[in-house]
């Protein structure tokens, strides 16, 4: 596998209104899953339930952080996985000052990747598709 560092890209993120989804685990409540193995044997075990807690913002400054490329091999054929991380801050402000202090993150890989247009951009343009990002306006 060949990995690939991209530089990051300061001049572009998406702005605007955003309402997020997250996975919070109960520290008192357990539910039971079902575990499938190789085999075909199944185990139920106990873990914390998951809770959905949804929160909103506006004028997020929603950025890409990063992006990387891996070289695959699939039915002898060499591929280009496309995967990169975002995160969304209250203000380009708040995330020059600390880049790590987000309100949410999280990753995508990229689809249809397109070797004569702009990497950046097509992540972007990817994130814009969400039910949740098509309102923002690109800056």
């Amino acid at each position: 596998m060949i990995n690939v560092i991209i530089v990051k890209n300061n001049k572009m993120a998406l702005k605007g209104n955003i309402t997020w989804t997250f996975v919070e685990y109960s520290e008192t409540e357990t539910e039971d899953m079902v575990i499938t193995h190789p085999d075909g044997t199944e185990e139920t075990v106990q873990q914390p339930k998951q809770i959905l807690r949804t929160e909103s913002w506006t004028d997020v400054y929603l950025y890409v952080k990063s992006i990387q490329m891996h070289t695959i091999t699939q039915d002898n054929t060499k591929l280009e996985q496309v995967t990169y991380h975002f995160a969304g801050y209250e203000s380009k402000e708040a995330r020059d000052s600390d880049n790590e202090n987000f309100l949410f993150f999280n990753g995508d890989v990229l689809r249809n990747y397109d070797h004569n247009l702009n990497l950046w951009s097509q992540c972007y343009d990817q994130l814009k598709l969400r039910e949740n990002f098509k309102d923002l306006e690109k800056i």
